[in-house]
């Protein structure tokens, strides 16, 4: 065999070889990427019903026509998260008087880009925060907040005349509060606090008694009573009975009510829009956690 041959036929073994390694460590693992990471979103859910969150709160523009008067209301539980959500408008150039109760298992977006309830996600946020995300939900422009606790909300029922709650079922259970002394004949029995179904005084004293109630073995039942009491408390505060436009009782709430970016100052301003909900058209939205909110955003423009 021919020197030269046998050069011919060594280079050529090589080139296989270093070809053999190429395909191997560079285009082998870009064909198994493409194949088993596909560029085709066919298999994309895009039928979830959880709220589309924007990215920004410039989207939520204010609804003018007028004077307008636009506030949410955040009630938390004694365990921190927020039971109940409620949106109001007093619109002047409409003469329309808006509310919404929205439901606190709503999701929208966390910090994280995932979609948690509204009831874990409000309760460790401020309410600057809270404000801009639920005018991004909204896809409206709220000023104003007000978050308030198991304390605010019994100032604010004792605020009522003759206002009442009716409660479904009787609820029952040991008084924390109580002491136990030492019974002689031997009976040691805890006191109860107990009321009773139907309608209730609404003050401050059911409303300690009804956020003190159970509030560790059945949450579900707790947070539902706690949504309803928040609930029974401002429809009372906006009609009769209940505060009798006694701009008072709203003013002296500010010594109360301090988690909020409303003062005495604002609220004199929007007093006397404040009290048109029995003047205005009353609009209220009704929603569930399930709605479409493309559909249901609009709304809150009207």
């Amino acid at each position: 065999m021919s020197s030269a041959f046998k050069n011919f036929c060594i280079t050529f073994g090589i080139g296989l070889l270093v070809f053999g390694l190429l395909g191997v460590f560079l285009v082998y693992p870009l064909i198994t990427d493409e194949t088993e990471n596909p560029t085709d979103t066919s298999n994309t859910d895009i039928s979830s019903t959880d709220p589309v969150e924007t990215s920004d709160t410039e989207s939520a523009e204010p609804v003018i026509n007028g004077n307008t008067f636009t506030a949410v209301i955040i009630g938390k539980a004694t365990d921190g998260l927020a039971a109940s959500i409620i949106y109001m408008r007093a619109n002047e150039g409409t003469q329309t008087f808006t509310y919404c109760f929205i439901p606190t298992d709503t999701k929208a977006s966390n910090n994280i880009g995932k979609n948690e309830p509204l009831k874990y996600l409000l309760a460790r946020i401020d309410g600057s925060s809270a404000l801009n995300k639920l005018s991004s939900l909204l896809g409206v422009r709220i000023d104003y907040y007000a978050i308030l606790g198991e304390d605010e909300l019994a100032a604010i029922a004792d605020r009522f005349t003759n206002a009442k709650f009716n409660l479904p079922n009787e609820i029952r259970y040991a008084d924390p509060n109580a002491e136990n002394p030492q019974d002689p004949f031997g009976d040691t029995s805890t006191p109860e606090v107990v009321v009773p179904a139907g309608d209730n005084k609404l003050d401050g004293e059911l409303v300690h008694k009804i956020m003190a109630y159970n509030p560790t073995t059945n949450n579900e039942e707790y947070h539902v009573l706690t949504k309803q009491l928040y609930e029974a408390v401002f429809t009372q505060f906006f009609t009769d009975p209940g505060t009798k436009k006694n701009r008072e009782a709203i003013s002296s709430l500010f010594g109360v009510v301090t988690n909020t970016n409303l003062n005495a100052v604002i609220v004199e301003e929007y007093m006397d829009l404040i009290f048109t909900y029995d003047i205005y058209r009353r609009n209220e939205i009704k929603i569930s956690s399930s709605s479409d909110w493309t559909k249901i955003a609009p709304m809150f423009r009207d």
